[in-house]
């Protein structure tokens, strides 16, 4: 193949289409459309000389110099570099003669449709490329992931549906978190498909330092996988489990940190409704992860003040449920600043305020019973506990807009810089200890010694092999008792997003 490169005297470039991220999720569509993008302005790139190299990283971007601004700059003078591909040098091309490419005459490649138009000065080159330039913003990838591309080394969680590994990706040797999810067991319960798919495009448009980050989602015949960022300070449940409890300062910490991905999530429609400490991970550094998406909503309603509560289902963990769940009222964002108050009581105490030895008695005391603060607590944690765990959604703190800059203000944070923490300037108070990135030494003993079964071999057909593409209705692959029902299920990020995210992985242990 060729690339050809339009040199002119333009302050702007023209690239690609770019994926643009809505603003708001639109929970009846089934997945989200990315918008477009226009004219980017760009540097103003610098005069084209002699023996000068340029490096590319996006194929789709058209580069722009001044030819004129150099007189005598014969063929191979200058050499043209991207990723992926060794050095190669351009041939000039007049606008009145064709290029001969190896010595051989071919056809003038055509110009991009995005391309600016010709001039009496500009001259073109042309680059012959030893292999295809894939962009990583807006060209699809050159084949779909698959099991086989990737190597388990420990089981980080196991649930109902599915188990997650630590995993190394064999082309780049990073570290994921892979979550595999049985089909089999999905498509017993339709709300259960809806929550995967709920799961797998919330994590792909939400983008936040205290959210956990999707790179990569495909499935095979049998099973789904989302590549995810692997938190290698394991769940806060652990450390708060070894600590007993923490102090005042700690749990403000982390429920700051909390505070401002749920308000995130809580802007872009999507209520979590599955806070708990064994959903908060902690990253190399000790800042939180929120995990674990498929319980997840996108509503129309934020807030008790904005309408009516516009879900229904009964969903979450007993102890953390708000009583409006349990009582099947209908509910709304307020649902996760109730389980933010569980979650600092326990954060303060060892303890959920409201605990039994079975899920009923639990439900009777979350939805009838005094709520009860320890005499040791300060009078600002028990001011907040109490402004967040009232049991009326509509009076509850978090549940009107502009409650959250209300919970920013409390005097439990008082010592908190929102700004500062949000930009991860914060030093964490917990520092996990990480000997081995690849050991998972800060999750549970009772996963990370089960025995890990190795990656399905590449097989026509196999269990390694990514889901053909089916040629029917559009259908992305899918089970074969259920045509179409994962449909778009695969996703890759952008090179640029996944290396960003790897930075804090390569400054502690190199590459």
């Amino acid at each position: 193949m060729a690339a050809v490169f339009a040199f002119d005297d333009s302050d702007d470039f023209l690239a690609a289409p770019r994926r643009d991220r809505a603003d708001t999720l639109d929970s009846n569509d089934e997945h989200w459309v990315p918008g477009h993008a226009g004219v980017v302005p760009g540097p103003r790139t610098p005069t084209l000389s002699r023996e000068s190299t340029v490096t590319i990283s996006d194929s789709s971007t058209i580069i722009e110099y001044n030819a004129a601004a150099e007189d005598g700059v014969e063929d191979g003078d200058v050499t043209i570099t991207h990723e992926g591909a060794a050095n190669a040098n351009f041939k000039m091309v007049d606008d009145d003669e064709t290029p001969m490419p190896s010595g051989a005459q071919t056809p003038r490649a055509p110009r991009q449709p995005n391309s600016t138009p010709a001039s009496p000065s500009t001259k073109e080159y042309e680059v012959p490329l030893d292999e295809d330039f894939v962009s990583s913003i807006s060209a699809p990838p050159s084949r779909k992931m698959a099991p086989s591309d990737f190597t388990p080394l420990k089981v980080l969680g196991k649930g109902a549906y599915g188990t997650v590994h630590l995993v190394k990706q064999n082309s780049t040797g990073r570290l994921f978190a892979q979550k595999q999810l049985k089909k089999a067991s999905i498509v017993v319960r339709a709300k259960t498909v809806d929550g995967i798919k709920a799961e797998r495009q919330i994590l792909e448009e939400v983008r936040h330092p205290f959210i956990v980050k999707l790179f990569y989602a495909f499935q095979s015949h049998t099973k789904l996988y989302l590549i995810l960022e692997y938190a290698m300070g394991g769940e806060l449940f652990t450390h708060l489990e070894t600590a007993k409890m923490f102090d005042e300062a700690t749990a403000a910490f982390y429920t700051a940190e909390i505070v401002l991905a749920l308000s995130h999530l809580h802007s872009l429609g999507v209520v979590y409704r599955d806070l708990k400490p064994e959903n908060c991970l902690l990253d190399a550094e000790g800042h939180v992860l929120l995990t674990d998406f498929g319980l997840s909503k996108v509503s129309d309603a934020n807030g008790a003040d904005e309408g009516q509560p516009r879900l229904t289902s009964f969903v979450g963990t007993c102890e953390y449920m708000a009583p409006e769940i349990l009582q099947e009222q209908g509910h709304d964002a307020a649902v996760d600043w109730w389980s933010l108050g569980v979650l600092l009581y326990e954060f303060l105490t060892g303890m959920p305020p409201f605990t039994g030895n079975n899920k009923k008695k639990i439900m009777d005391k979350i939805t009838k019973t005094k709520l009860s603060l320890p005499y040791y607590l300060s009078p600002d944690a028990k001011d907040l506990l109490t402004k967040l765990l009232k049991k009326t959604p509509s009076v509850r703190l978090g549940s009107k807009s502009g409650d959250v800059n209300k919970i920013k203000a409390h005097r439990l944070f008082r010592k908190i810089d929102w700004k500062a923490l949000e930009r991860r300037e914060v030093s964490p108070p917990i520092v996990p200890m990480i000997t081995d990135p690849e050991l998972a030494e800060n999750f549970a003993d009772e996963f990370t010694t089960l025995a890990v079964v190795g990656s399905p071999p590449v097989t026509p057909g196999g269990e390694g092999m990514p889901m053909p593409f089916s040629g029917v209705d559009g259908m992305d692959g899918h089970a074969a008792s259920s045509p179409g029902m994962f449909k778009d299920f695969s996703y890759i990020a952008s090179t640029s997003f996944i290396q960003r995210a790897m930075e804090a992985q390569i400054n502690h242990f190199g590459e």
